[in-house]
């Protein structure tokens, strides 16, 4: 029976939708209906291609990771996409077809990252951390600059202000 919010599955128990004796109990699990299945595939595609090149799992084979060698594939990847690169060029066919999102491939490396930190194989080789509120103390400077780089910049429009 299709009702009129068919398209919404509850996420937690205290949303009722119809009779559906088990939905309490599925709702308070994790919520796998919001997962967008498409990336999902995408980042299987991405991780077979490493698969095929590296073996499969061979991150759990080889006894463990570097954190900083997965940090460093992920900001290439998104770097790669974000300077206007869909596709990472080396997964394209010679025609130039196919080919595997950079993201996918983002996503796939910080897979391996995480699945090695969940089994105690990885290395976390970062710097030392930042101070705790680094982030909130420079996106407050930056607030702080805002008023007076637009007053700069309304001088240069009229320098009589």
């Amino acid at each position: 029976m299709k009702t009129p919010d068919a398209d919404f599955l509850p996420l937690t128990p205290s949303a009722p939708r119809g009779f559906d004796p088990k939905q309490g109990a599925g709702a308070a699990k994790v919520p796998m209906a919001v997962v967008p299945w498409a990336v999902v595939l995408e980042m299987a595609a991405a991780m077979g291609e490493g698969g095929i090149k590296y073996g499969p799992h061979n991150w759990r084979a080889s006894g463990g990771v570097c954190a900083s060698t997965y940090l460093a594939a992920c900001f290439r990847h998104l770097i790669a996409f974000a300077m206007g690169e869909d596709l990472d060029p080396d997964t394209l066919a010679e025609d130039g077809g196919g080919g595997v999102s950079h993201l996918a491939k983002m996503m796939a490396s910080a897979a391996v990252l995480r699945d090695a930190m969940l089994h105690g194989t990885a290395t976390d080789d970062r710097p030392a951390a930042s101070p705790p509120d680094i982030i909130r103390e420079i996106t407050a400077a930056y607030c702080g600059l805002i008023p007076r780089a637009e007053a700069a910049r309304a001088k240069l429009k009229d320098p009589t202000q």
